[in-house]
């Protein structure tokens, strides 16, 4: 693995929110992620896929986490890192017994993903990756560095949220982002209402439409947002 390379992360949880999270999330911060709702289903890519790194929730559907940590640990040498959403002294009992078993970290959830990336990056022994400071998007321009949007050359005025809504939907163009999935990426642990992800997109919307009549981000009913993949 190059330094260069975007490396493998196989996420395993029940949960589709969170995987759907950590599949645009930990891409947007340099990984390519394959999620797996069951330990089964798991063990499986790690066979196809070839991972570099693995997550593990410890709380799956129908199966024992742990058993199922052991038995990763077994097939690969990939470092993994369990996921626990367990509180107060049953925490810090489930975080020896997964370290004891075969993780090579624990991470509480909720987790911050800016926190579970340069985690990764230390297992990996990876130096991250200098990402584009320009994003070239139809007729957008991007610049992440100066915090800039340019539509057909027209700057754009926009927030620093409605910058980093738009920036995470244009890196992960073809693929649909569920509220919650754009909320913890967009706005981590503060606590907001759903429908403040609706709010910013009509202010987006607004503001390139200003300057373009063809729509940009598209609304996927009952799922959240998508820009289309060119």
């Amino acid at each position: 693995m190059t330094l260069l390379d975007r490396p493998r992360v196989l996420a395993i949880d029940g949960e589709r929110a969170i995987r759907e999270m950590l599949e645009a999330g930990l891409g947007h911060h340099g990984f390519e992620v394959r999620g797996a709702a069951r330990g089964s289903d798991g063990l499986h890519a790690l066979a196809a896929w070839r991972p570099d790194a693995i997550l593990l929730d410890l709380v799956l559907p129908g199966e024992n986490g742990l058993e199922v940590l052991e038995r990763l640990a077994t097939a690969t040498r990939a470092p993994i890192v369990a996921l626990s959403g367990k509180a107060g002294k049953a925490r810090a009992s489930i975080t020896v017994e997964a370290l004891r078993v075969g993780a090579d970290d624990v991470v509480a959830k909720p987790f911050s993903l800016a926190e579970l990336a340069l985690r990764l990056d230390r297992l990996l022994g990876r130096r991250r990756a200098i990402a584009p400071t320009i994003v070239h998007y139809d007729d957008l321009v991007i610049d992440v560095e100066r915090h800039e949007v340019l539509s057909s050359d027209t700057p754009v005025p926009l927030t620093v949220r409605e910058f980093d809504l738009l920036l995470v939907l244009v890196r992960n163009a073809g693929r649909v982002l569920s509220r919650d999935a754009l909320l913890r990426i967009v706005w981590g642990d503060v606590e907001v209402a759903p429908t403040i992800v609706d709010t910013y997109v009509s202010y987006i919307r607004r503001k390139l439409g200003r300057i373009t009549r063809r729509p940009l981000i598209r609304t996927v009913r009952g799922i959240g947002y998508a820009v289309r993949l060119l």
